[in-house]
């Protein structure tokens, strides 16, 4: 699975949760155990892809900063 597969399927099911959310919001009486267990769940979520799309932005800058080292040693010679 590549990451940005991953990145979509931890949406998808953020949207799930956020839908899950609003259902136990328009109850009667909601369940607010269920109401925090549901957005601690969709915040941890939200977390995780804050960070994979952090790191891997972090990789590609790394990456061109590389490239751009060895073409500069690379009209040094």
């Amino acid at each position: 699975m590549s990451l940005q597969d991953h990145v979509d399927t931890l949406r998808a099911k953020h949207a799930e949760l956020e839908a899950e959310i609003r259902q136990e919001i328009a109850r009667p009486w909601p369940n607010e155990q269920r109401l925090s267990d549901l957005k601690r769940q969709k915040l941890r979520i939200k977390d995780t892809i804050t960070r994979l799309i952090k790191q891997e932005e972090e990789a590609l800058h790394a990456g061109v900063l590389r490239a751009a080292g060895r073409s500069e040693h690379a009209s040094l010679r």
